[in-house]
């Protein structure tokens, strides 16, 4: 037994099994993804409104990607994109592939551009994310939608324009629970720390009630030894008197032959 509680007592970490979860929501990511790329090989112009099938502005891509891929309510409108499960995580350290990445207007006071991120670039390690923009300037004079200025890009977060106006990023984790395409599931808390001996020590509240059963249970086993006691002593009474009448009546009977 102390061996037992030895070695118990030397665990320092229990990680959980991976959840059923974290499997699906890892596909979904990956559906996603492969989608939105298959969309930018096939260069698709960028058009202010466009939702396809021809032509697409930033929002009316990623609803597209999102939508092929079971997202049936997401919405339009960049700005209620970004709206759709509630505030904006600025955090980029906890962005994973699917993510959608939001930047604001130049003077900061609307969205009004929106991407997918697609993860870190093997050569440079940035951060990029795939988009369909339209850059008028860079296309004055010039009537061909190329993909310099018109259409679907491949860029990267921490480039200077892109970083002045970040507005943030929304979990596709997140869309996907208000789509109903993923479960919620209550997270577990991780235990992180030594078993110390005083886990499987009884409490005081423990012990309080195993010392308030043992009082009730002594008045009924006094009365039951009291009760052994009284039966013992009628019993040996009782031997006695049969005892003695035996002894009484064999004397009768040595009288009786006597007097014969």
């Amino acid at each position: 037994m102390e061996e037992d509680m030895e070695k118990l007592m030397n665990l320092n970490d229990f990680k959980e099994k991976p959840k059923k979860t974290d499997k699906q929501m890892e596909e979904i990511r990956e559906r996603v993804v492969k989608r939105a790329l298959e969309m930018y090989k096939k260069e698709y112009p960028y058009e202010w409104g466009g939702t396809g099938p021809d032509t697409y502005d930033c929002s009316g891509f990623t609803q597209k990607v999102l939508i092929d891929e079971g997202f049936k309510k997401f919405p339009k409108y960049s700005g209620d994109q970004a709206e759709y499960t509630g505030k904006l995580n600025k955090d980029k350290s906890q962005l994973k592939k699917g993510d959608l990445v939001f930047f604001f207007n130049k003077k900061k006071k609307r969205i009004s551009h929106v991407g997918m991120y697609i993860g870190i670039d093997e050569k440079t390690g940035k951060q990029q994310f795939v988009h369909s923009s339209g850059n008028g300037s860079a296309c004055e004079g010039n009537k061909k939608r190329i993909r310099d200025c018109w259409g679907m890009k491949i860029s990267n977060l921490d480039d200077g324009d892109y970083t002045k106006r970040w507005a943030g990023f929304e979990s596709l984790e997140k869309i996907a629970i208000k789509e109903k395409l993923l479960q919620k599931e209550e997270p577990k808390k991780e235990i992180n720390r030594k078993i110390m001996k005083s886990d499987f020590e009884p409490s005081e509240n423990t012990l309080g009630v195993i010392k308030d059963k043992e009082e009730k249970k002594k008045p009924v086993i006094t009365n039951m030894r009291k009760n052994i006691a009284e039966i013992k002593a009628e019993m040996s009474s009782k031997m006695k008197e049969a005892q003695q009448n035996k002894e009484e009546n064999k004397k009768e009977n040595n009288v009786k032959v006597k007097v014969r």
